[in-house]
């Protein structure tokens, strides 16, 4: 799983975006094989759930083209219908060589045949309608599934091994290189371990003699919030899982998700131009 913290910070430093690594399983380790070997499963169900929603997904787009073709086919079949019933009403008004009847034969199709393309034309437009909702639909099944999962296997981690925290206060302590004066707030649960372990932390990533680590009931249980006097890391769960449904979202395709902005207005014209 990729790695995600938001920083924010001053002039001085960029925003960032990492998200901690699974814990690996060593050899040697034997309270914590049977947590890490689940991790392991559940990481597999993943893989697993992410492969059958993509071929979820292409089923669908192989039902909207399909669908989409069928329109089109319906559409041309009554422009084509349109066509020879007006032609047939024009001669029929001609063979009857009344010039008022001809004129009102020749009206009388026209609007028949507009009548009849306006028909086929909004067949098109349904069908793209469909289309997208299908895609839709289905990417976004995608990406909730993908986050109600990760989200479970990050607290899975934390409710099994509450160290796991630690390997969160390092991971951000990491974007706050020369810092001078150091705060980190964690849950209450977590503060007793990291208040433990401040002085490993300080010398493997900090550095300094001006650090505090405070219980704050406003950080999730297995993240951490880090201020300093270059900015702030927020490395909260749910900072976390907010940058991840971002990315997920973003990858599964920004002319569906973000309506506000000009590609959604490229994809949409699009579709209305393929209709028309």
């Amino acid at each position: 799983m990729s790695r995600v913290l938001k920083v924010h910070r001053t002039a001085v430093c960029d925003e960032r975006v990492i998200m901690p690594e699974p814990l690996r399983i060593q050899a040697g380790m034997s309270v914590q094989d049977t947590a890490e070997a689940e991790a392991q499963m559940l990481q597999q169900k993943i893989e697993q759930t992410l492969w059958d929603a993509e071929k979820t997904r292409l089923q669908a787009k192989e039902e909207a083209a399909r669908i989409v073709a069928e329109a089109k086919e319906q559409s041309d079949l009554l422009v084509q219908e349109s066509r020879e019933r007006a032609s047939q009403l024009i001669e029929d008004e001609k063979m009857r060589g009344y010039q008022e009847g001809y004129q009102s034969g020749r009206e009388d199709a026209r609007k028949e045949y507009a009548s009849i393309l306006a028909q086929a034309r909004d067949i098109v437009r349904q069908a793209y309608d469909e289309r997208k909702n299908i895609i839709q639909q289905s990417e976004s099944l995608i990406v909730e599934l993908a986050i109600s999962i990760a989200e479970k296997i990050m607290r899975k981690k934390w409710e099994e091994d509450r160290s796991y925290v630690l390997s969160i206060v390092k991971e951000a302590c990491n974007y706050i290189q020369g810092a001078k004066r150091v705060e980190i707030r964690v849950h209450p649960e977590d503060y007793p371990l990291v208040k433990q372990e401040q002085d490993q932390i300080n010398q493997s990533c900090l550095h300094t003699s001006e650090w505090i680590v405070i219980p704050d009931l406003h950080v999730q249980a297995g993240g951490c919030v880090i201020h300093t006097e270059k900015g702030t890391v927020d490395a909260r769960l749910d900072t976390q899982l907010n940058e991840l449904k971002n990315a997920l979202r973003e990858a599964a395709g920004v002319c569906i998700h973000d309506e506000q902005t000009g590609s959604v207005q490229e994809c949409h014209q699009a579709d209305e131009n393929d209709a028309s």
